[in-house]
């Protein structure tokens, strides 16, 4: 039944969008047409879809795992959480990309990475 729930499709809507958003910052940014409007409206469409998405998160991770091991797979979620807010500055900072390369290479890469995350 997870297949057809209600909350998994909001979550691969909300993903799909949020990773339309990072293909279209990318293509504004290869084509040197990007202007501080483009981000603050991308930005505010990301957030909108954040705040659709991360509740049908926490949701459905009751039909993932169950009443009984609900407590240790939210302990487990937050812990996850936590360290990635801890360690994930820090390999950004340690391998942050060549100066040769250009922002839109790094549009790329966090486009492609958010390609994974939406159909997984």
């Amino acid at each position: 039944m997870l297949l057809f729930s209600p909350k998994r499709r909001v979550l691969l809507w909300t993903r799909s969008a949020a990773m339309a958003q990072a293909f279209l910052l990318w293509a504004l940014v290869a084509t040197g047409t990007v202007q501080l409007w483009h981000v603050y409206v991308l930005a505010l469409l990301l957030g909108l879809t954040n705040c659709l998405g991360r509740p049908a998160g926490q949701a459905f991770v009751v039909e993932l795992v169950g009443r009984a091991d609900l407590p240790n797979a939210v302990a487990l979620n937050s812990s996850l959480s936590n360290l990635t807010r801890i360690v994930g500055p820090r390999l950004g900072a340690s391998s942050s990309p060549p100066a040769a390369w250009p922002c839109s290479t790094c549009s790329t890469r966090s486009a492609s990475s958010r390609r994974w995350w939406a159909w997984r």
